[in-house]
């Protein structure tokens, strides 16, 4: 199960900038940099409540109609591979400012993202049918192996 390192510090909801790492002996990879608050909403949403949903894979496993996986069920997932391979993974929120998530970003080298914070595109994965989200049991399989082939060698 992941750790939440400052889940208080600030007090949230706390909009800004927050990270996925994970940790294995000596070696440490960020896997996700992400932000809360860029958009006014009417409850707002700080970036512990992105990193639990997160943590938890979303509330569902696809989007745009089925044609690309949830980014939340994608971070999820790669924590759990992470995890599944005896990496400790942690949450931690880095910045107040939302504004700072591509700059964080680029010094991170997510293993997610590319340098504007964009997830990349083999972990956006489409097999020419949409995904089907009324079997999620099945489509979870599936996605979850097809991120650990994609992930290779940085497990």
């Amino acid at each position: 199960m992941p750790q939440f390192r400052n889940p208080n510090d600030p007090e949230q909801p706390q909009i800004g900038v927050y990270t996925w790492t994970c940790e294995k002996g000596d070696k440490k990879k960020t896997i996700y940099v992400g932000s809360a608050g860029k958009r006014n909403t009417v409850l707002p949403k700080g970036t512990l409540f992105r990193g639990v949903l997160q943590a938890q894979k979303g509330m569902k496993i696809s989007t745009n109609k089925g044609k690309s996986l949830d980014v939340d069920f994608v971070i999820g997932s790669t924590i759990s591979i992470f995890e599944h391979n005896g990496w400790k993974c942690y949450w931690k929120h880095i910045d107040n400012d939302p504004q700072e998530e591509i700059e964080n970003c680029k010094r991170s080298y997510p293993v997610l993202q590319d340098s504007k914070a964009k997830l990349l595109n083999k972990f956006r994965h489409k097999d020419g049918t949409n995904w089907d989200d009324n079997n999620k049991s099945d489509l979870a399989k599936k996605a979850k192996k097809l991120l650990e082939e994609d992930l290779g060698d940085e497990v």
